[in-house]
């Protein structure tokens, strides 16, 4: 039976804000999801879950005191899209096309001292292509990453 069913992504992201925010504040960052509509998705919300987990919390995990991290989601045309944006150590662009292999972790990544396994964002590209998404990397080292989700918004509900 297909696991997907209609969510409203800004629920879900609701959650894994919610669950990283101790994490957050233990590390002096303000982690903030901004006001915005509905974004109603069909999604297998366990496996979506586990991407925005993983994204939020590398966004934490790499972003060093009085940091922050931003997350949106918003509708664009026929799309729902969810960015996560921080001020965090970034990524050089020699390693930005590598991030999404297994086991990889960027030059900065190693060089914070802060533990990974660099399994996440090939699995969470993966899990958002399955929704027929896309998940995208923009980076800068020293001044932080944005990272977008974009998956196609539920048709209207049948009335």
């Amino acid at each position: 039976s297909d696991p997907r069913r209609r969510v409203d992504a800004r629920t879900l992201l609701e959650a894994t804000v919610e669950s990283f925010l101790p994490a957050a504040s233990a590390g002096d960052v303000l982690l903030t999801l901004l006001p915005g509509p509905p974004v109603p998705i069909t999604a297998d919300a366990f496996r979506l879950r586990q991407v925005l987990d993983n994204v939020v919390s590398n966004a934490v995990k790499y972003t060093p005191r009085a940091g922050s991290v931003t997350v949106t989601a918003d509708r664009d045309g026929t799309d729902a899209v969810i960015t996560v944006t921080d001020t965090g150590i970034g990524i050089s662009a020699r390693d930005l096309p590598l991030v999404f292999e297994d086991y990889f972790r960027a030059e900065t990544a190693r060089d914070s001292g802060i533990p990974g396994t660099g399994l996440g964002m090939g699995i969470s590209r993966a899990i958002v292509e399955e929704h027929a998404g896309s998940l995208t990397i923009r980076s800068k080292p020293g001044a932080g990453t944005t990272i977008s989700l974009r998956l196609p918004l539920s048709a209207p509900e049948e009335v």
